[in-house]
């Protein structure tokens, strides 16, 4: 078993619980290393090159970038530590996204059990053209938006978050998710159809009751 990945993810569940670093770095200190390989296996570096930018984007969608870092750096160190394990795997990209989806979602603040989307609603492309008081409309309808989009199903919203918010396309999708062209397109269709409801179209009649009655002359 590789010790380096070992160390690095006690050391950051160490500093998640809040352990100082002194108490962190002697703890460390008292323990020796097996002569293990420092570095993972290159098909695992491989891996780790095509797939850490993506995880990163899909990872601040919902956290800081801080903690988006933090928890594709630790993805990263769990599948080189189960990497025997993540070869013999049906599919070693679907088996990966499991991976990180659990630790972004372990990390991401959740509403009714549903995960809390507000930070990204609040950084859309939508809100930083729009000048006020057309802002406060907008912030509205984008919030509405992304509670809607919190409450699909998970392969759904993966879909969804980053189709339309990190701007990939359907085949990067399905190479990220490890899973078929057909089911990232089925997916997107199902999700559309679910938002659909979202938004009320205004009622003309509403604008003809305002206008004040005439009176005789």
């Amino acid at each position: 078993m590789p010790t380096w990945p070992m160390r690095r993810l006690w050391m950051a569940a160490a500093a998640e619980a809040h352990k100082k670093p002194n108490w962190i770095t002697g703890c460390i200190e008292t323990v020796a290393l097996s002569t293990g390989p420092a570095r993972p296996p290159v098909d695992h570096q491989a891996f780790v090159q095509m797939n850490r930018v993506r995880y990163t984007r899909y990872a601040q969608t919902f956290l800081t970038s801080q903690q988006a870092s933090a928890v594709v750096s630790e993805t990263f160190d769990i599948l080189w530590l189960r990497w025997d394990e993540t070869l013999r795997s049906a599919d070693v990209q679907k088996f990966a996204w499991f991976v990180l989806r659990r630790g972004v979602m372990a990390r991401t603040p959740h509403i009714d059990g549903c995960p809390e989307l507000t930070p990204a609603a609040f950084n859309t492309v939508a809100l930083r053209m729009t000048e006020p008081p057309a802002l406060f409309d907008q912030i509205e309808e984008s919030l509405r938006l992304f509670r809607a989009l919190s409450r699909l199903p998970e392969h759904q919203l993966d879909v969804m978050v980053l189709k339309y918010l990190r701007r990939m396309d359907d085949t990067t999708i399905a190479d990220v998710l490890g899973v078929p062209l057909v089911s990232v397109r089925t997916a997107d269709r199902y999700a559309k159809q679910a938002l659909e409801g979202i938004f009320e179209p205004n009622d003309p009649s509403e604008d003809s009751n305002d206008s004040p009655e005439g009176t005789s002359q």
